[in-house]
């Protein structure tokens, strides 16, 4: 059996290149169909909301 610190190494290497090549996808699109300053607005609160709700699941699987 691996380590599951190991496992979750490997899972993250996995899972961060295909997050920022769909946040990449979503900024251009929503480039394409928004006005500049209105995209720029929604891509930057979505960051902030995907890295609270990130925080807020880290933190609640260490919690248990």
């Amino acid at each position: 059996m691996t380590d599951p610190k190991e496992q979750q190494i490997r899972k993250n290497s996995f899972l961060i290149p295909v997050a920022v090549t769909t946040g990449t996808l979503i900024a251009v699109g929503a480039y394409a169909v928004m006005p500049s300053n209105l995209a720029l607005f929604t891509i930057i609160a979505g960051a902030i909301l995907a890295g609270f709700f990130t925080y807020r699941y880290v933190r609640s699987i260490k919690s248990n």
